[in-house]
């Protein structure tokens, strides 16, 4: 045998190796991600933020086109009332392919709870609420958390009559909606409430 068949024969042998030892690679790759996300969803629910944080992190490093880590590293980050960095994971998820709804779900629940928390530069966060809720609702128009925060939204701009009707929107669907009926109560009565 000469130098050159020995030589495709060996590589030959290499990439037969490699393409049935790839299957193997690429699935020990994807349970380590499942795994990771596991661990990470875990400590989130133990409101162990910490390695929560870096579960989700190793598992973005893992597959770093993946929105899905992003996504859950803002809901962490926003448990936490770490809202900028809420927001970035938000942002980092949608550069990478998140869904439409789901990125403007979580920027709506994220500036309403930031804008109830902020010292100052709250109507800048309520504005931001009713920019990505107005945006949500084309996708989901049924999303009642992000419904609510809509419409304290428009209280916080003081923007009565767009937050009486989703008000009496809300309490259309559910009258057992005690903060909705409470609050359109006061919008009818002409109170601030």
């Amino acid at each position: 045998m000469s130098g050159t068949s020995r030589r495709r024969l060996i590589t030959l042998a290499a990439l037969a190796l490699l393409i049935a030892g790839l299957p193997v690679i690429l699935r020990s790759s994807g349970n380590a991600y499942a795994q990771l996300l596991r661990r990470a969803r875990t400590h989130a629910d133990r409101a162990e933020r910490t390695a929560a944080v870096a579960r989700y992190r190793e598992a973005a490093r893992l597959r770093p086109r993946a929105p899905l880590p992003h996504l859950e590293l803002a809901g962490v980050y926003r448990s936490w009332g770490r809202y900028d960095e809420a927001l970035a994971a938000v942002s980092r998820a949608e550069q990478l392919g998140a869904e439409d709804a789901e990125v403007e779900r979580l920027r709506v629940l994220i500036h309403a709870e930031s804008a109830e928390t902020a010292i100052t530069d709250k109507l800048s966060h309520w504005k931001a609420v009713v920019e990505h809720g107005e945006r949500l609702m084309k996708f989901e128009p049924d999303d009642r958390e992000a419904r609510q925060a809509l419409a304290r939204a428009y209280l916080g701009l003081r923007e009565w009559q767009a937050a009486q009707t989703i008000y009496q929107e809300l309490v259309r669907s559910d009258p057992s909606d005690e903060i909705a009926r409470e609050r359109l109560g006061a919008l009818l009565l002409g109170e601030d409430p």
